[in-house]
């Protein structure tokens, strides 16, 4: 696609570092035409210019449905769209507003079906205050939305530009409002992304697969952006880098080198992945956790909440010899853009699904090596610090900008709330319900206590109270008819326990109580406190340590560290079997035989027995011919 880079300001700083502004003047346009001046800054009156016709362009094809196929230069170029987007978004309903004052939509209804398109142009429109593009630039615009599918909606915002804008300054003169953005909500006003975080340092991981050691990342770092590594209690500066202290394979720079990485070849080359550092901790502190523990088998991601996490932890994974491999859920529609992704980045050790976990649940075979969950259920997202770098590291969903920008309590809006806590809450009932998975690390990126502790909390008295159900009804402790009360979901009985013993256990525990068997509701059923009229065997029931979690202390990602604390909008709970079981191969071959895995249990049993009876003859023959030898001798 032809590519235009914008006239703006007279200084040299670059446009778009963390989308830092300077208001400079408008320059001349034989400089615009001839690029003397990198990424400046073209302020009209109070509203400023931070895209090219380029930039607009492309989030027209962005917007339009479905999508036009879209490639970026680099990083950069990507921050710039989706932040023309993001912006777009915030004043939909200030621009809607203008737009139904003059009936636009009556006037032109062809373009019904294209409103976001009509958003964005009518966007940079008053930006322009309404006039003409500058002469230079004509040539190339038609030549861009031709391909773009917007020149219908450009010609008809044109012809109504004198109404749109009486429409806007009406808007501004009925609610008192200097700016546009007077008209915006409270949590959509001002730059969220340009200042607030403007010194905040860019962080990327190095994809290990692409380089040969330590030494040869540092060279590349400094030969590429001709920067220093110092040491990690100094501080960052724009000509030098340092290792991140928490999070392993982990490079911090200043932000000013943003643009410079976003262009640099070992970016585009994909040996170093831009990741905010919010999104790296959860990898880290999940890898650390399963290092720790020393666990070997398979480890699951329930939902991939950025391809670029889950790169990193596979990246991480793939140093330690005992897991196997890491299967990645819930990618929908993406699945094989996700993977197509990671074989670029050269990560071998992952398996992504489309499904989603609660709907795969853990009776395939390929699930009885997990040994842990790295749980990253949807969220608000409210915690996040900058939306465009979501955004970016999500490939560019616009359905994440479209929520972020949220500006009325809506039913859609409750009814994806709802749906979200229910998610969260069947994910985590899951990953804790089965008897294989030992430690389950939980991942939100919002600020609200419901999506955090208090779901945490909540869901692990619940799963902790079934374990505790489950053996008193093993030990015949319950009536029958307070297991119909309790409505015990019957997979869960068969898989909550851990000890060995208890596998044939859930069968006979049928037998006693036919009715309670699997007419029952799955695992998302609400469960009640034991009641305080309840037997005291029931209240006194012991429950092994395999069978409970418990909600423990984050690891130490910095050991050595006084001021060792996690990144700010990650929050983080580690749920952990307050006995962790080494999953070694006898016991995940006796497991796979009581759930039937290798046949039928009378075949197994049968096979058990002669294997018995097999080892009874050789240690038969064995006493004689040693009592032959001992005659002889």
């Amino acid at each position: 696609m032809l590519s235009y880079s914008a006239p703006y300001g007279k200084s040299e700083e670059k446009l778009h570092d963390w989308n830092i502004i300077p208001k400079n003047e408008r320059i001349e346009c034989d400089e615009i035409i001839h690029k003397k001046i990198s990424k400046k800054t073209l302020e009209i009156e109070t509203k400023v210019i931070t895209w090219t016709v380029s930039d607009l362009a492309k989030a027209g094809c962005l917007l339009h449905s479905p999508p036009i196929g879209t490639v970026f230069d680099d990083e950069q170029e990507m921050r710039r769209v989706y932040t023309l987007i993001y912006d777009v978004y915030r004043y939909k309903n200030v621009l809607m507003q203008a737009l139904s004052d003059i009936n636009f939509f009556q006037l032109f209804e062809q373009l019904q079906c294209s409103v976001p398109i009509v958003w964005l142009l009518f966007y940079d429109l008053y930006h322009r205050s309404f006039k003409k593009r500058e002469t230079c630039v004509r040539e190339l615009v038609t030549k861009l939305f031709q391909h773009a599918k917007l020149t219908l909606a450009e010609n008809a915002l044109w012809r109504q530009r004198v109404k749109l804008a009486a429409a806007v300054a009406r808007l501004r003169i009925k609610y008192n409002a200097l700016t546009l953005m007077d008209l915006l909500p409270s949590h959509l006003r001002g730059d969220r992304v340009n200042k607030k975080f403007q010194s905040i340092p860019v962080t990327v991981w190095v994809n290990n697969s692409k380089f040969k050691n330590v030494n040869d990342i540092r060279k590349q770092i400094e030969n590429a952006l001709k920067v220093k590594l110092i040491d990690d209690l100094k501080d960052l500066g724009p000509g030098n880098f340092k290792w991140d202290q928490h999070c392993p394979l982990t490079v911090a720079f200043h932000y000013s080198m943003r643009t410079e990485l976003a262009k640099s070849i070992l970016v585009r080359s994909h040996k170093l992945i831009v990741q905010d550092r919010s999104f790296c901790v959860g990898p880290a502190t999940f890898w650390k956790v399963v290092e720790d523990l020393q666990l070997s088998g398979s480890v699951i991601q329930t939902h991939v909440n950025s391809p670029r996490s889950t790169a990193y932890l596979a990246n991480l994974l793939a140093q330690n010899e005992k897991i196997k491999k890491l299967m990645a859920f819930s990618a929908g529609k993406r699945k094989d853009e996700y993977e197509t992704y990671l074989n670029e980045l050269g990560m071998k050790n992952v398996v992504v699904y489309s499904d989603k976990l609660v709907d795969v649940g853990f009776e395939s075979p390929c699930m009885e090596e997990v040994v842990a969950v790295y749980a990253t259920p949807p969220n608000s997202y409210s915690a996040v610090t900058d939306p465009i770098d979501l955004v970016c590291s999500r490939g560019g969903d616009l359905s994440m900008l479209e929520i972020l920008t949220e500006s009325e309590d809506t039913l859609e809006g409750r009814n994806r709330v709802t749906n979200i806590l229910e998610e969260q809450r069947k994910t985590l009932k899951l990953a804790m319900s089965r008897p294989q998975i030992q430690v389950v690390l939980y991942e939100t990126h919002s600020e609200l206590d419901v999506e955090n502790c208090d779901m945490v909390q909540s869901t692990l008295n619940e799963i902790n109270r079934l374990a505790k159900l489950h053996h008193a009804s093993l030990q015949g402790l319950l009536g029958t008819n307070y297991v119909h009360s309790i409505q015990m979901p019957s997979e869960m009985l068969k898989e909550i326990n851990n000890n060995e013993d208890s596998f044939k256990e859930p069968e006979k525990l049928k037998e006693k109580y036919p009715e309670s068997g699997d007419n029952l509701n799955t695992y998302g059923s609400n469960l009640p406190d034991i009641p305080e009229d309840a037997p005291d065997e029931l209240k006194k029931v012991v429950v092994p340590d395999t069978d409970l979690f418990d909600n423990l202390e984050l690891p130490y990602l910095c050991p050595g560290e006084v001021n060792c604390k996690m990144e700010n909008g990650c929050y983080l709970a580690l749920l952990q079997r307050k006995q962790v079981l080494r999953l070694d191969n006898k016991y995940m071959i006796q497991m796979a035989e009581q759930r039937g895995l290798f046949g039928s249990t009378s075949n197994t049993s049968s096979k058990q027995k002669s294997n018995k009876q097999s080892r009874k003859r050789i240690k038969l023959l064995n006493r004689k011919s040693n009592r032959r030898d001992s005659r002889r001798n």
